[in-house]
């Protein structure tokens, strides 16, 4: 698997991954131009992409309505505890609601919940007995996604959630 951090943080979140012709992005917090030059500099284009929402808040969204415009064959996924939010705030309404395992192209797509002040996920993403995990805003490390990591060939881990901070 390709894997590359367009960007992290709360300027915009969007994590680029592609196996055997399959194309994804985790997030799209950044412009679409952004991505898009990105993506050419990868040497990659936009056409027949992927993407999977963790959640609703702007900095994992904000580009996905241009991108979804720019580029239609786009096909939008995000875990059902959170897609009417998502649908609410990024005005995409074509957003492929899941809740456990399932399949873009030839990689195997496992969210897993994450703490956070909205619903999110973290995904599992495997391919080619390898495995990439990530998760983004976790606000506290549980069991269960510590288990969700033990196996991973790869862990992309964000942690700049912090409640007590806010509060």
């Amino acid at each position: 698997m390709k894997v590359c951090v367009l960007g992290s943080g709360s300027a915009g979140n969007c994590i680029f991954v592609s196996a055997n012709g399959t194309k994804i992005l985790i997030d799209l917090g950044l412009s679409a131009l952004r991505v898009e030059k990105s993506l050419r500099v990868l040497g990659e284009s936009a056409d027949n992409i992927t993407v999977l929402v963790t959640h609703c808040h702007i900095d994992h969204t904000g580009g996905l309505e241009t991108f979804c415009r720019r580029h239609p064959s786009t096909k939008v996924y995000c875990h059902n505890d959170c897609v009417a939010s998502v649908c609410n705030k990024s005005r995409v309404d074509k957003i492929v609601s899941v809740s456990g395992d399932f399949f873009v192209g030839a990689i195997t797509v496992s969210p897993f919940k994450v703490s956070h002040d909205v619903p999110c996920v973290g995904y599992a993403l495997l391919c080619g007995g390898k495995k990439v995990t990530i998760a983004t805003d976790i606000g506290k490390m549980t069991d269960s996604i510590l288990s969700t990591f033990c196996d991973s060939d790869l862990i992309i881990l964000e942690s700049n959630h912090d409640e007590n901070l806010l509060m």
